[in-house]
């Protein structure tokens, strides 16, 4: 029989009391004692305690093995910004334990906890560029993160490092012509996307701010998407606004976009819907089809204009006949419950699925499509209001999902849709164009991943409040 020890009710000693019955520290192990320990520190919000109870649960150690519970488990130490319980969810999917294997989200979750100063992580993300699980194989890519992970002290980071060779091509672009203010940004904007060149968030800044001397707009608007993200700078929504409104002022569309999302949302500046919706209209005048698709979905639902389906149902049109995805997808919609056109469920669906195959990746585009394509009902899907375009993107690698992941069956599939107020999403925008998002498909049956995160890692620390 175990001896007590001496009753504490804060979660960090609620933690280091289950630790010491865990790995059987001054005490006899007991792992049935430690999870009940963990559940109590863990229902006061005590991450490493959910860390460790998912721990239990995926080892089956005092508790009934249940891979579903350890996610669940992983899932809310991850949402509190534990990195080690991302790492396992990565694991867990980029193995298949006793969950269909993805490396996708085993990509997702490595880079998350990458972004939050995991240096394994960023590893394991950099083996997954390099051999194409779950986005196409780039060993641009692979190097930054490589490169992190050295940086943050990964010893197998660091070997990669070290055993890089013939990386002059990928380390540096040729200086642009000094008058060519375009050339300037380009180049700014390759240094920050991380495709063709590492990542280099310093010298992007520096070809970006150059071509914004010069006056040119669309530099100045990716300046303010860098303060909107916080890429290579402090994030400052302010600062963000400023830059916006300096392009939007010189005739910049894709500036006045997320100008007016900034509005839309209170971002920087006051919440202001009128004012966002006249910097729609001047972006969607110049041809923007996100700001096109903002305005359907604003007239849709009334949100800062009086509400016409009819208004509604052209600028999805516009948009759509322009090639923009999530307008497309809107228009199907319309067309399935008849708001602004005549029911058409047939031109419908054939809209949302060349917006499916198209790139579209809201929820809602998919769930509308799958659950038609299932029930063949409309009943459930009157209440679902229409997408909105997304005014700021993180520019640099990995072409991934910035919000935190979540898994299948934890999150209501029609989250995305329901606020047209996300403002973050993964695109690519050329300094002198708008472009449509692409979708990545996983490279079936890639090389073996050379190391995994640790997948059941316990947590030893002490957590200081």
């Amino acid at each position: 029989m175990t001896s007590p020890l001496p009753p504490h009710d804060d979660r960090r000693d609620l933690f280091q009391r289950g630790l010491k019955y865990h790995i059987g520290d001054g005490v006899p192990q007991d792992y049935s004692r430690a999870a009940e320990l963990y559940l109590k520190a863990s229902e006061l919000g005590e991450s490493d305690a959910m860390n460790n109870l998912g721990v239990l649960y995926a080892l089956g150690q005092g508790v009934e093995k249940d891979i579903e519970s350890a996610m669940n488990w992983y899932l809310k130490a991850s949402q509190l910004g534990d990195t080690d319980s991302m790492c396992s969810l990565a694991s867990i999917f980029h193995e298949g334990v006793d969950v269909p294997r993805s490396y996708q989200m085993a990509l997702e979750w490595w880079v998350e906890a990458a972004q939050k100063g995991n240096g394994s992580a960023c590893y394991s993300a950099g083996t997954c560029f390099q051999f194409g699980q779950g986005v196409p194989s780039s060993n641009v890519k692979a190097f930054y993160w490589y490169k992190r992970g050295s940086e943050l002290g990964d010893e197998d980071a660091k070997k990669k490092i070290a055993s890089a060779r013939g990386l002059e091509s990928i380390m540096s672009l040729p200086e642009p012509d000094p008058n060519d203010v375009a050339a300037i940004c380009e180049v700014g904007k390759k240094y920050l996307e991380g495709e063709v060149v590492v990542r280099d968030d310093t010298k992007g800044m520096e070809y970006l701010l150059r071509a914004s001397d010069l006056g040119y707009a669309p530099a100045m608007g990716l300046i303010g998407v860098l303060y909107f993200n916080g890429s290579g700078v402090e994030k400052n929504f302010e600062k963000s606004a400023e830059w916006q409104k300096k392009a939007s002022n010189l005739g910049d569309p894709d500036s006045m976009f997320r100008l007016g999302t900034l509005y839309a949302n209170g971002q920087g500046v006051v919440k202001d819907l009128a004012t966002a919706v006249e910097w729609y209209e001047k972006a969607a005048a110049l041809g923007n089809t996100a700001a096109m698709t903002n305005l359907g979905a604003y007239y849709q639902s009334g949100k800062g204009v009086e509400k016409n389906l009819s208004k509604s149902v052209e600028w999805f049109k516009q948009a759509s006949d322009r090639g923009n995805m999530t307008a497309m997808a809107n228009l199907g919609r319309c067309h399935i419950l008849g708001e602004g056109v005549g029911e058409d469920t047939l031109a419908g669906v054939s809209l949302l699925r060349k917006a499916v195959e198209g790139g579209e990746t809201s929820g809602f585009a998919h769930y509308f499509y799958g659950s038609l394509s299932l029930t063949h009902s409309l009943s459930v899907h009157s209440n679902v209001n229409c997408f909105t375009s997304i005014a700021f993107f993180p520019i640099g690698p990995p072409p991934t999902t910035t919000s935190t992941p979540s898994l299948p069956g934890t999150l209501n599939v029609l989250t995305d849709i329901l606020s047209s107020e996300t403002t973050i999403s993964p695109t690519s925008q050329s300094c002198s164009s708008s472009s449509s998002p692409h979708a990545h498909t996983p490279t079936p049956n890639p090389p073996p991943h050379p190391k995994l995160a640790p997948l059941f890692k316990i947590k030893h620390k002490v957590l200081r409040l």
